[in-house]
């Protein structure tokens, strides 16, 4: 049968603005011609004698190189009798040698020339020049020159020109000779193909778009093949390969099964059909008996003969491929084994089958089985061994599985064994490594085994895990393996498959030049079951050339496990992600994991992105990150909202906008309170402390000084203030920052005051309490002032609660006193789902002073209430002048040292004097003595410069005042912990003054922070 079809399109300003667009996003090509006499094949030269012209074809057969000339014997293309091969061109300005591209439509960007042959006597300036030939020629330019200019000597050498010229048919790219050349002896621009050497001339190029003229196909069929034929054969003209396209059915014998029936198939893909053609063609596949034309488009699963049919629709034309097949009465063969091929996969019973065993790395085979439900063979017992590495057996009336054991040499100088633990020594000791979990399926990818890296700083190109997973740990011992695969393919890492593995003390680098692969990893390519990766470091470069969804990780390509975890702790990416040509375009992945399976649980702790820079030709080339869906993610990637995962005191540090984890700041100098850090935990190449990490000898503290985020299991963002000793970093947020969900990290105990200073505004009400609904109860208070009773000599602070409690709102970076009337874990606050607005700036390094109200009752405070986000120390070297003034609520009555070494009573509900020693953690508050002469003086006399130090208070009375301006307890600060608590055996009166015990006298008292009514 035979149609021609014409296909019409229509170049309106959308498609004219398409075929701009990919013009202007065209990816350079390179073509290759191979001038080497056609000794090894790859290129053709056709000869006219009469028009003095030779041609020679690329290696991809369809571009051609032009020699022409004016006089003399022009090319010589030939292999010698030794086997050289030449093309060489004598005297090329004498003889007018001239050679053009004709074929090369678009802007060039280089040539290259290897094993090069163009020499001139000494003293003579012959000059080759490659370019537009015109008037003014355009022209490459090498080595900062318009031209080259001929050797002395016959070496071959390679020349490079670069540059940019638009060249087409009328005006081709050309290469041509001026200067000097004497008229004897040899003068030559040519190549001599040496010792198996190839020389070659390749071009680099973006091709122009060409104007699509539309497609007139000719559609005919064969049997099971399907022709579309377009008759514009030009070689312009925007085509399918060869101007060709084809649809075949493809039908082969099976056997016969109720599970698996015997399809037929369309190759290729009816989509990449019309994507070449525009065709829009519609395919049904029906089959029948041989015979009959009672068709059915369900696959046959019995034993019988049949024709599949395949029926093509196109612009309502029908086109019909036939193809005949048998299902048979047979038996399927599983086998698992790349040391084995067998000459059918299935057959009937009693068949004869040959296994063929070809050894992969010097193994013997040990034993081999064929086993089924009834089938038990062995060498000797039904399987025979032909004595060339082949064997036999007659197919059971079963399925059967071919089982294998093998014996593998090993080579103590490279890999060792010493119980369940392996050691690798170099790199062949890898590679043995590695073939072992390929072909050796009894050790079952080392279960169970420890592999340890006693060799440091090898290449390697081989892959773990290929065929059978690696199952084990393997320990580097803080060795670095160096990866570079000659080969790249998915999953491609130097663990390709993992499964329950543990890879701990690793450095990994290297190479991996992905191309448009997926699922690249610089540790490991697909994860399956539970995989744990600790202390390890990956600096390897990665590329991609995808434009789209890439899914590399830098550390795992593919976590496919599902309701499995992978553990990721303190572990340091600083290699890189890249496209080497455009930047941005490629996404998808994932600083430490590139793509993760629906059910896929990640659980980062104490781990640092560091990524790279690539510089091509002056143009970063870096992927974007930041986006957590469909961009690249800075630690786990979730596409498509697959997965879940949780981050630890993670820290990234980069210029593009990244997301997941807290943004740090790099130091070559350590923190002014890095002694306060404490013990450090050591993960090999970098240390943690708290919330700071050292690597490299680099100091990372979180730019968001106390601000800690986390993503838990659902990927929902939060932000953490952990209420600890540990010292958090920079503590300013200058400009307002935005977040969903906050979280104050401290355990409240009912009735027990602490001290508070959040850097946000809120109201109580915002509040929820360890992650329910329930709003948070109890009760603010802010600093009024301090009373001096002249009398009694007692000092008394007083703490107010706000006017309207539940609705006013408090001011950021503000000390507050706050009494619990529950025992939450935790506050958070995320307004509803409008989050909230954190700012620090101005709190002067981490403390933030609340003076007294300036009101008439407090018209003699000299005492300022200070809140810190920064742990804060009184020491012999810290804040010594300080020592003596600052007070801090005392949690419960005892005895204490003074500061002058006498014994003092301090009862719960107090300020007390700190002395050297003591400290208070961050988002805490605390009293400070400014040390100026009060209004009148008690009867011993405060002022600092007359009096005796202890003339400043030892302790201090605390009154909670509520809205109504009732008196509600009384209570104190601790000085290690900073929290409040009352003493259920004291009582006061309303006024504050402490009882010797429970008043007998009838009246209203305060008593474990309430008011209690004695009749």
């Amino acid at each position: 049968m035979r149609v021609m079809i014409r296909i019409k399109r229509t170049f309106n300003l959308i498609l004219t603005l398409a075929l701009w667009l990919v013009a202007q996003t065209a990816w350079a090509d390179d073509v290759t011609w191979y001038m080497d006499g056609g000794k090894n094949g790859h290129s053709t030269c056709t000869f006219n004698a009469n028009e003095k012209t030779a041609e020679v074809t690329s290696d991809q057969h369809s571009k051609t190189l032009r020699y022409t000339w004016t006089s003399g014997d022009g090319l010589s293309w030939r292999v010698n009798q030794v086997g050289y091969g030449l093309a060489k061109f004598d005297h090329p300005i004498t003889n007018g040698c001239v050679v053009t591209f004709p074929d090369i439509i678009g802007t060039v960007t280089g040539m290259t020339i290897t094993y090069l042959q163009f020499f001139n006597v000494a003293g003579c300036t012959m000059k080759m020049y490659v370019g537009q030939i015109g008037t003014t020629p355009t022209l490459l330019t090498t080595g900062g020159s318009d031209y080259l200019v001929a050797h002395s000597s016959s070496t071959a050498f390679t020349a490079t020109f670069t540059g940019s010229i638009d060249v087409d048919a009328d005006h081709p790219l050309a290469i041509w000779f001026d200067g000097e050349e004497l008229q004897t002896g040899e003068f030559t621009f040519g190549f001599t193909a040496k010792n198996n050497t190839i020389p070659t001339i390749q071009v680099v190029y973006t091709p122009a778009a060409a104007p699509d003229a539309g497609h007139v196909f000719n559609i005919t069929t064969s049997g099971n093949v399907l022709t579309a034929t377009c008759t514009n054969n030009e070689q312009s003209h925007q085509c399918i390969t060869n101007h060709q396209a084809t649809l075949t059915l493809n039908a082969e014998d099976g056997i016969a099964s109720i599970t698996n029936p015997v399809s037929a198939s369309i190759t290729p893909s009816l989509s990449d059909f019309n994507t070449d053609t525009q065709l829009g063609a519609i395919c049904t596949i029906e089959y029948a008996t041989q015979g009959s034309t009672d068709w059915t488009t369900v696959a046959p699963r019995t034993v019988g003969n049949y024709t599949a049919r395949a029926t093509v629709s196109i612009n309502s034309t029908n086109y019909v491929l036939t193809k005949n097949f048998s299902v048979i009465e047979g038996h399927y063969i599983t086998n698992d084994y790349p040391q084995f091929t067998i000459n059918k996969t299935g057959a009937m019973a009693g068949e004869n089958i040959t296994v063929i065993f070809t050894p992969q790395m010097g193994e013997s085979m040990a034993t081999l089985t064929v086993t089924g439900d009834n089938t038990s063979l062995s060498l000797d017992n039904g399987i025979s061994d032909n004595g060339d590495n082949t064997y036999t057996f007659a197919m059971p009336a079963e399925d059967v599985t071919l089982g294998a054991t093998f014996t593998f040499p090993m080579n103590d100088d490279n890999f060792s064994q010493d119980g369940d633990t392996y050691t690798i020594k170099n790199a062949d000791g890898w590679n043995y490594f590695c073939q072992r979990i390929q072909y050796d399926a009894n050790i079952d990818g080392f279960s169970g085994k420890t592999i340890e890296l006693a060799a440091d700083n090898i290449t390697v190109t081989t892959m773990a895990g290929m065929v059978h997973p690696f199952k084990g740990t393997f320990d580097g011992k803080g060795n670095t393996l160096d990866f570079k695969p000659t080969t790249v393919t998915m999953y491609c890492a130097p663990f390709q498959n993992t499964n329950n593995a543990t890879i701990c003390n690793l450095h990994a680098t290297g190479q991996i030049e992905g191309g448009t692969n997926s699922y690249i990893g610089g540790l490991v390519g697909s994860a399956n079951g539970n995989l744990t990766i600790r202390d390890c470091r990956v600096s390897t470069q990665i590329s991609s050339t995808v434009s789209g969804i890439a899914r590399i990780g830098g550390f795992v390509g593919l976590l496919s496990s599902h309701y499995d975890q992978c553990h990721i702790t303190g572990c340091v990416f600083d290699g890189l992600i890249y496209n080497p040509y455009y930047s941005g375009t490629t996404y998808g992945c994932g600083g430490f994991i590139g793509a993760m399976s629906e059910y896929g649980y990640a659980i980062l702790k104490d781990c640092l992105f560091i990524h790279g820079q690539y510089d091509n030709n002056n143009a970063k080339c870096e992927l974007w990150w930041g986006y957590e869906n469909d961009r690249n993610s800075t630690f786990f990637h979730r596409s498509n909202n697959q997965g879940k995962g949780t981050l630890t005191n993670c820290f990234y540090v980069g210029t593009r906008g990244l997301k997941q984890g807290s943004p740090a700041v790099e130091s070559a100098t350590a923190p002014t309170n890095f002694a306060h850090f404490g013990n450090p935990t050591d993960h090999c190449f970098m240390q943690t402390y708290g919330h700071m990490m050292v690597f490299g000898g680099k100091y990372y503290t979180p730019i968001y000084g106390d601000l800690v985020e986390t993503y838990d299991f659902s990927g929902v963002k939060s932000y953490n203030i952990e209420y600890d000793d540990k010292p958090l970093g920079i503590p300013d947020i200058a400009s307002p920052l935005w977040v969903p969900l906050l979280c104050y990290k401290r355990t409240f105990t009912n009735g027990k005051p602490v001290t508070v200073m959040m850097p946000f505004n809120f109201t109580k009400s915002a509040f929820k309490k360890s992650g329910s609904s329930d709003g948070l109860t109890g009760h603010f208070y802010e600093f009024k002032g301090i009373h001096l009773d002249p009398q009694t000599s007692k000092w008394t602070a007083e703490m107010g609660e706000p006017d309207n409690p539940e609705t006013t709102t408090m001011t950021a970076n503000t000390p507050y006193l706050y009494v619990p009337d529950d025992e939450p874990e935790y506050w958070y606050i995320d307004n509803g789902g409008d989050g909230v607005t954190i700012f620090t700036e101005g709190n002067e390094g981490g403390t933030k002073v609340k003076p007294y109200d300036g009101t008439a009752d407090f018209a003699w405070n000299k005492w300022d209430f200070i809140g810190t986000y920064q742990p804060r120390y009184w020491s012999e070297t810290e804040h010594f002048d300080e020592v003596g003034k600052v007070y801090g609520f005392a949690g419960s009555t005892k005895e204490v040292q003074g500061v002058y070494d006498n014994t003092i009573t301090v009862e719960a509900g107090e300020f007390v004097r700190a002395k050297i020693g003591a400290k208070i953690r961050p988002t805490s508050c605390y009293l400070m003595w400014t040390g100026y002469e009060p209004d009148y003086a008690p009867a011993r006399g405060l002022t600092r410069g007359a009096a005796a130090d202890e003339d400043v208070p030892q302790r201090i009375t605390v009154k909670l005042v509520s809205a109504s301006g009732d008196i509600t307890s009384i209570g104190e600060i601790d000085t290690t912990t900073g929290e409040v608590s009352f003493d259920s055996e004291a009582w006061y009166t309303l006024d504050g003054i402490r009882l010797s015990g429970q008043p007998s006298t009838k009246g209203i008292y305060i008593n474990n922070g309430k008011k209690v009514a004695i009749k």
